[in-house]
């Protein structure tokens, strides 16, 4: 039998999938329902009952964990599932070894993580987010690299532990992300085919918009289109002109080209009055 790798009895590793899968599952239970009054190791208590979900077995192993690892305690069972789901399917574990090395890189990266960040102490106080392990490699990595220096080597080993147990590859990074990038190319795709419509449909009405009036029968003037010169009679001419008329009273209009092809337009009226006579002085 390998390390924790399946025999070659299919039924032997249902059950050591069973085994696996249900000691992930009260990890689970005890870390969520953890409970700093409970009796513990660091505690005591004369409680009758624990609040925990498992038991007095639940609280100790929670309080352990928790106060050893802090919150990448919650890496345990997930781990144990996946090593469930590779003995239910009778799978061989290649290079055993090294999994279990990448789980403990796993674990240490993430206590020193979680350290590295501000101070934050959970369920009120009752231990570190990174756990003893994680406040002490936190503090030599602060004290030889600096908090730059110690972020960054913390960040390649929990990259490093993540290639060491899982199969995970940029490649297979690119497949998961296929779905997700193709969905947002159709809605993009979907939006500029709706704008091109919006931009086909406001091209369709000024095309309509700058056919000839039906009214005057001639097309519209843009505004910005200069108006064309017009011929303009002088006043001075019009003004001798009324005054050869003097009996009558009549509407003058100002003959311009555009006047005369007009139907309708206001005429001006104009009247006439007598000229002063100049009064010569007396001698």
């Amino acid at each position: 039998m390998k390390i924790l790798g399946p025999t070659r009895f299919h039924r032997l590793n249902e059950a050591g999938a069973l085994v696996f899968l249900f000691a992930g599952l009260f990890f689970s239970l005890s870390l969520v329902s953890y409970h700093p009054q409970d009796p513990s190791f660091n505690s005591a208590s004369g409680a009758l009952r624990a609040h925990n979900l498992t038991g007095f077995a639940g609280s100790y192993t929670a309080d352990l964990c928790l106060q050893v690892l802090g919150l990448s305690a919650f890496a345990i069972p997930v781990l144990l599932w996946m090593l469930a789901w590779r003995w239910v399917r009778s799978a061989e574990i290649q290079a055993p070894l090294i999994k279990v090395m990448g789980s403990g890189l796993l674990l240490l990266s993430t206590c020193a993580a979680l350290s590295l960040l501000p101070t934050w102490h959970p369920w009120n106080g009752a231990f570190s987010a990174g756990g003893v392990l994680g406040v002490l490699l936190a503090d030599s990595l602060m004290t030889s690299l600096n908090l730059t220096g110690a972020a960054l080597l913390t960040g390649i080993c929990l990259i490093l532990s993540l290639y060491l147990i899982s199969t995970f590859s940029m490649a297979t990074f690119a497949k998961w992300l296929a779905g997700p990038l193709g969905l947002l190319r159709n809605a993009l795709s979907r939006w500029d085919n709706w704008r091109a419509e919006r931009r086909q449909v406001a091209l369709e009405r000024a095309q309509a918009s700058a056919k000839p009036s039906k009214l005057c029968g001639k097309p519209r003037r843009s505004s910005n289109e200069p108006e064309p010169p017009q011929r303009v009679i002088p006043w001075a001419s019009l003004h001798t002109w009324n005054l050869l008329r003097p009996q009558c009273t009549t509407k003058i209009f100002p003959f311009t080209r555009s006047n005369m092809n007009r139907r309708r337009y206001r005429p001006l009226r104009l009247r006439w009055r007598p000229p002063r006579l100049c009064q010569l002085p007396q001698a």
